[in-house]
């Protein structure tokens, strides 16, 4: 067995929002997250994100998820092979 070291994991909170679904029953507090000090910060970094977070914000309202909970939100890649929002 090989043991490798790991890329960095310090994460810092890029904003939190608490999303109400037009339901008017469900609620959802969402965590932004960036993972820094790696090298391509567009894949880790909400600074350097494909999408803002309005746009994950709007996506997550669309996609009609129901519940209460939270959900922990990374920036995606812009050269993910699948770059659709939710």
């Amino acid at each position: 067995m090989q043991i490798a070291a790991c890329k960095t994991y310090h994460a810092q909170s890029a904003g939190t929002r608490v999303l109400r679904m037009p339901d008017g029953k469900s609620v959802f507090k969402i965590y932004f997250v960036s993972i820094v000090g790696r090298d391509k910060p567009e894949d880790y970094e909400w600074l350097y994100s494909l999408y803002t977070q309005d746009e994950f914000e709007n996506a997550f309202l669309l996609g009609g998820p129901r519940a209460s909970g939270l959900s922990s939100l990374f920036p995606i890649s812009p050269r993910s092979s699948d770059s659709r929002l939710i």
